[in-house]
């Protein structure tokens, strides 16, 4: 006699959720299980789920106590649009809720479940693609489908406990599999290096060690194993309570470091480290001299060195400051009993566990895999010291709410999965692993996607934004022996300089919301780094490059690149080459070329870029309704409404040619080319060539200039390069 199963206690708005051997069927033949279960509640108590919980629904009760918790807490103060949505105190929506799978990994089903939530404006609180996610663990017998086949089992989801026996045996395994078989991922043992001082785990207590005192002993006659740590501080708040050596505390953590004074984080990455059989361990708090300004300029520079000869870094995923460790995943979860139609013997359960992947852009396509799910949620992924320490890694391991993660430059591996996957050169802004060789072009094209997603991520000192890339820059200045200048490349700045300001998630919206053109030189450019440089705004890219090129067909693949129209071109650098990659302070560029006074008197009312996520940054102008060119400023400093537009406030306002693309389809030029001569040819070509450039504004500091946004001018109506090619060269310095 089959025994009754007892069933999970839901509403009946939640009993949709029930999944049964029929849905799984469809999950695993459709990949998505859409959901008849729509709602609507109040923030930040959510009554309704409160009311339903208190009457017996397992799953309201869960949601709330979800919605609640402490995790999502913390993430209000780190998602602008999760916070809105909380404080606003307007009823939400709960709907588009649906399981969706990944079928065939390893002939097992990674499944999750997910939820949206917006409010009556339908501005979404995106968790995943929108929704409130859960990965399913199953403990269904054998679950046959209707040809008595059997289903693919749910991958088992990872022991809470991280450091489990099978977790350790997949890290060392995979370690010894790339140490010992992987050309790529060993360059560095040619060159012997540790770190000026390092942890010593090899008794109790710890303590702090400078390499240079192991001396010459047969022990370390070869490189020693060290493993370095990438994690987050946390807030201000957090990291004062970090462990740190100083001038005063140097002396003691040398004699050693009792456990009980460690935070959380570290105690666990020495755990890890010693399971590994790793005898020193690099942190940056313990092992950089804190509030000490020369021994920190010292280190800073040598983080290329530091990740890049570690033989594993640590990256404890989870951890959104150092007072939380990694060792433990306990989200908050409730198992759901599966109630098989057709074979009532395989019924079981299976369980959904909260995980924290709120998207922090909501533009990015987001892969559905555990890795990247584990990346998305990470505090840690929008953090920007991690950024260059684990793109300089040669290996990381990955602590996610998920599942552990082992990447190297040849291959990643998740536990429990037996495929590996191949690493690829970006993976959700983490740019893990460079690659030890790129091809010119190559360089050009990485830098700029490396800076692209490097500057979303957040400081919590802004002035260490350079340092915090310098590693990674030195790494680009050995493989194309350019010259580096406040983050950007002699050799490609013709089309380095033309970034643009633009809004992610990640950051706060209108920075600088109002700065005026004026002569008066803004204070970031006085104190942090020249108004040329990204490295004042908080988010950039260079996509309408390539939008320019998909619109107009241009020629900008990164074989070939934009052409160099600039005439003559001057750095004024520091002669210390080194304390470039830390400071943009004082830097000048003395550009010659093309130049057009912005005729404000001329353009009719400019229109915003209406298809743009910056449309109240980026600005379409006309003369005599003919187009001229499209603009992107770096400063939200226009009026509200075109109606409030101010001739006089552009006046003064510069346009500096710099590069130029040409259209795929010209039939001027291939018939010039054909019956002209090569003067004809050259003007057909510049007649079909889009231009690009700096828009610049004139500082209070007499001849110079600074940057105020950019430009680019398609050949219709009265832009493109021709146009530009007839107005004046000029000299410009700008700061």
């Amino acid at each position: 006699m089959v025994s009754k199963i007892s069933l999970s206690r839901l509403c009946k708005r939640c009993k949709v959720l029930q999944l049964n051997e029929n849905s799984f069927i469809e999950l695993l033949t459709k990949c998505r299980l859409p959901l008849d279960y729509k709602f609507t509640d109040v923030p930040p108590l959510f009554p309704g789920l409160e009311k339903s919980g208190k009457e017996g629904c397992e799953f309201c009760s869960f949601l709330r106590a979800t919605l609640l918790s402490s995790d999502v807490k913390a993430d209000k103060h780190e998602h602008r649009r999760i916070k809105e949505l909380y404080d606003s105190n307007e009823e939400l929506s709960f709907k588009r809720a649906s399981y969706s799978s990944i079928p065939n990994m390893d002939g097992k089903l990674w499944a999750w479940f997910e939820i949206w939530i917006t409010n009556l404006r339908g501005f979404m609180s995106s968790l995943h693609n929108g929704g409130s996610t859960g990965n399913i663990e199953t403990s269904i017998p054998s679950c046959r489908n209707r040809d008595n086949g059997c289903l693919p089992r749910g991958v088992s989801v990872p022991c809470p406990e991280v450091l489990e026996p099978e977790t350790v045996r997949f890290l060392i395994d995979a370690l010894e599999e790339c140490s010992n078989g992987h050309d790529e991922c060993n360059v560095h043992h040619r060159h012997p290096f540790l770190p000026t001082r390092v942890l010593d785990l090899r008794d109790d207590p710890v303590r702090l060690l400078r390499s240079n005192s192991l001396g010459n002993s047969d022990s370390f006659a070869t490189p020693s194993k060290y493993a370095a740590l990438s994690y987050c501080w946390g807030s201000p708040l957090n990291a004062e309570k970090q462990l740190k050596t100083t001038i005063k505390t140097l002396e003691e953590h040398q004699k050693g470091i009792l456990n009980d004074q460690m935070p959380e984080v570290l105690r666990d990455a020495i755990r890890v480290t010693r399971s590994l059989s790793i005898p020193f361990l690099w942190v940056d708090s313990l092992c950089i001299i804190q509030g000490d300004k020369a021994d920190w300029e010292i280190e800073a520079r040598k983080m290329k060195d530091v990740y890049g000869n570690a033989y594993v870094t640590l990256c404890p995923l989870i951890s959104r400051s150092c007072l939380e460790g990694f060792l433990r995943r306990n989200p908050p979860s409730i198992s759901l009993t599966c109630a098989p139609e057709i074979h009532p013997l395989d019924a079981g359960q299976y369980r959904l566990r909260f995980h924290r992947s709120w998207l922090f852009n909501m533009y990015m396509d987001t892969p559905l895999d555990p890795f990247s799910q584990d990346i998305i949620a990470a505090p840690w992924i929008r953090r920007g010291w991690t950024f260059q320490e684990a793109a300089l890694s040669k290996r990381v391991i990955l602590f996610g709410a998920t599942a552990t993660h082992f990447q190297c430059r040849k291959f990643r591996k998740t536990e429990g999965q037996a495929n590996p996957s191949p690493t690829q050169v970006s993976a959700l802004g983490l740019f893990p692993l460079l690659s030890n060789q790129l091809h010119d072009a190559e360089v050009c094209t990485a830098w700029k996607h490396i800076v692209s997603e490097y500057t979303r991520r957040k400081f919590t000192v802004k002035l260490d934004k350079p340092a915090a890339l310098a590693g990674v820059a030195q790494t680009f200045k050995e493989l194309s022996n350019d010259v580096y200048c406040s983050g950007i490349w002699y050799k490609h700045l013709h089309e380095h300089l033309l970034w643009r300001s633009c809004r992610y998630d990640a950051i706060q919206f209108y920075y600088n919301t109002y700065h005026p053109l004026s002569r008066h030189i803004p204070d970031h450019v006085k104190h942090n780094a020249p108004s040329w440089t990204w490295i004042n705004c908080p988010s950039i890219d260079y996509t309408y490059l390539n939008q320019a090129a998909s619109s107009a067909d241009l020629e900008t693949s990164s074989t070939q690149g934009l052409q160099n129209e600039i005439k003559q071109l001057e750095l004024h650098l520091p002669q210390d080459e080194q304390s470039r990659y830390i400071t943009g302070i004082g830097q000048e560029i003395i550009i010659t070329s093309h130049t057009l006074p912005f005729p404000s008197e001329m353009v009719d009312l400019p229109t915003r870029g209406v298809k743009e996520a910056n449309k109240d940054l980026f600005w379409q102008w006309s003369i005599d309704n003919m187009y001229f060119t499209h603009t992107n400023f770096d400063w939200y400093f226009l009026y509200e409404g075109e109606s409030h537009f101010k001739r006089g406030d552009f006046k003064n306002l510069v346009m500096l040619l710099l590069s130029s693309g040409s259209y795929a389809s010209r039939p001027s030029r291939e018939l010039s080319e054909a019956t002209g001569t090569a003067a004809s040819a050259s003007s057909a070509r510049d007649q079909d060539r889009v231009a690009f450039g700096l828009l610049l504004y004139p500082a209070d500091d007499p001849n110079k200039f600074y940057r105020v946004g950019t430009w680019h001018s398609f050949p219709q109506g009265k832009g493109g390069l021709q146009y530009f090619k007839h107005q004046p060269v000029k000299t410009f310095c700008v700061i």
